[in-house]
């Protein structure tokens, strides 16, 4: 399938700038896995391959990625024991140069991206929940970072025993969901492309990617990335570091959330592994006594290296929710290195189930 295929899911032309790549159903089905995320109720895996995305990849990389992704999500699922929704992550800028089918590069490199990941995800493919299991059970068996978590995944393969004991034929074992996100562009000709079909409060659908996020460089108040967030009717991230203030928190997500829509915001925290305990507490108390229901999300390889201090940052936010009694509902991987990741995937189920 072809870069052109692929910019309208069922229609058909070709269109200026970012074409669209997804559909409004998709993004309906996105918006209640969120709110659903926002109650407590799922947990979302946000991930992506920071190196691939610098260097254009969208070979073997997006594959390797796409397969480490479902391996951490069946273990977050057995550690958090809810859904989990899978975001995957899309390049964020335009290109000038184009690519040989007259789009821009990283618009093709986007569709490109997402046939790899729809082909891998339907039935008959590797997102078989058991083909997942298998990878998992190889990747404890030979590496020494898997081997340190040997006695969960021993647990981990009683579950997947007593499913296989009782010979149900379910295509949801079969088959997954992964959602694209891409973060807002830095310049501001790359405008969103909206649908003419709109949500419930006729705010139209961005269809360039299905999850969008601000960057800590990019949300201004007064600046026309927040602006072109608060016009789509996509769930929307923003990420906030240590020097975070909890008001600056909470008008954002005012300003993104006017309704009061749970999940309609992902507040992506990467506080550092020193200051989680004491910068993220008081944000979390100023958004939740506001009244709107946002998605918890950690991000602890944005200001954390070696991985020992990224470790300590995903312990430290989940000690943090648990204090206060809320919800941390998400956690977002690099996947440059798939050890990594899965370790980090790993240590939040054994966190969670002990």
């Amino acid at each position: 399938m072809t870069p052109a295929s692929v910019q309208g899911p069922g229609r058909g032309g070709r269109r200026e700038g970012w074409a669209e790549l997804v559909l409004p159903g998709e993004i309906r089905r996105l918006c209640e896995q969120m709110a659903a995320a926002a109650r407590g109720e799922a947990f979302v895996l946000q991930a992506g391959d920071c190196a691939a995305e610098a260097a254009g990849d969208t070979g073997p990389r997006v594959v390797t990625g796409v397969r480490t992704l479902l391996q951490a999500a069946l273990v977050l699922t057995y550690g958090t024991q809810v859904p989990v929704t899978k975001i995957c992550r899309l390049p964020a800028h335009l290109d000038d140069a184009p690519a040989p089918c007259g789009l821009p590069r990283t618009h093709a490199g986007s569709a490109t991206m997402l046939n790899t990941v729809r082909a891998m995800t339907r039935e008959a493919s590797v997102a078989d929940v058991r083909q997942v299991h298998q990878w998992n059970q190889q990747f404890v068996r030979t590496t020494a970072v898997g081997a340190r978590y040997a006695e969960l995944a021993r647990r981990i393969d009683r579950v997947m025993r007593f499913m296989a004991a009782w010979d149900f034929d379910d295509t949801r074992l079969r088959t997954t969901a992964i959602f694209a996100g891409r973060q807002l562009p830095l310049h501001d000709y790359e405008c969103p492309q909206l649908c003419r079909e709109k949500d419930d409060d006729g705010v139209p659908w961005d269809l360039s990617s299905h999850f969008l996020w601000l960057g800590e460089g990019t949300r201004n108040m007064n600046g026309p990335h927040i602006a072109i967030a608060e016009s789509v009717a996509n769930p929307l991230g923003l990420e906030i570091g240590p020097d975070t203030l909890p008001e600056e928190a909470v008008e954002c997500v005012r300003r993104l959330d006017p309704h009061f829509q749970p999940g309609r915001v992902t507040l992506m925290s990467g506080m550092g592994s020193g200051r989680v305990r004491d910068v993220l507490p008081p944000i979390v108390e100023k958004v939740t006594a506001s009244g709107h229901q946002v998605v918890w999300q950690c991000d602890p390889m944005r200001e954390n290296s070696p991985l020992f201090h990224v470790a300590a940052e995903v312990r430290g936010f989940f000690e943090v929710h648990r204090r206060l009694g809320t919800y941390p509902g998400g956690i977002r991987l690099d996947l440059t290195d798939e050890n990594a990741a899965m370790e980090l995937a790993f240590l939040i189920a054994e966190t969670l189930r002990g």
